[in-house]
């Protein structure tokens, strides 16, 4: 190819002998993007001034899983033709469900604060095109936040979700 023509001709006249330059391009940084500066300040928010915990969960859920959140009836879900796993073959259209097991798997405390952050899949809105030219639509893919709350003998748990709300809207200026 022609990229090894070239190593070779400056391997054989020395590589000592070819003028050393450096680029003459600027180099600019690229425009802040402002959903996620956004995104880092609200879980700056939840984690440090409200003392909630980030949880990652999967966007593949079990249809029944969803069954029994009497979730997946009559809403539309995107199912994976391979999915990684065989009991995970549909991607999430809320982030509940995978609080909710959140909430399951760590039963035995006595006071919980989970938020997440993350991508659904709406496949009844229109999302980007697969490619530039490309006619067909992927799934809508919205960033949404999610927040749970539960402790043992707190009879008004949802104070402590709007206390954390509130927080967020003063700290992005709404209050």
């Amino acid at each position: 190819i022609p990229e090894d023509v070239v190593e070779e001709v400056a391997r054989l006249h020395g590589y000592e002998n070819i003028p050393v330059s450096l680029p003459t391009l600027s180099i600019a940084p690229p425009l802040a993007n402002q959903l996620r500066l956004l995104e880092r300040e609200i879980k700056e928010v939840l984690a440090f001034e409200c003392g909630f915990t980030e949880v990652y969960n999967y966007s593949f859920v079990s249809p029944e899983w969803l069954n029994r959140l009497g979730v997946l009836t009559g809403a539309q879900h995107v199912e994976l033709n391979n999915p990684i796993a065989k009991d995970r073959p549909i991607l999430r259209r809320e982030l509940v469900p995978g609080l909710i097991e959140n909430v399951k798997g760590n039963a035995h405390t006595d006071s919980l604060a989970f938020f997440e952050c993350g991508r659904v899949f709406l496949p009844d809105e229109a999302g980007e095109r697969t490619n530039a030219g490309g006619s067909e639509l992927l799934p809508a893919q919205p960033l949404h936040l999610g927040l749970v709350f539960t402790a043992k003998n707190n009879a008004a748990p949802f104070y402590e979700l709007s206390d954390a709300l509130e927080v967020i809207a003063k700290r992005l200026g709404f209050a």
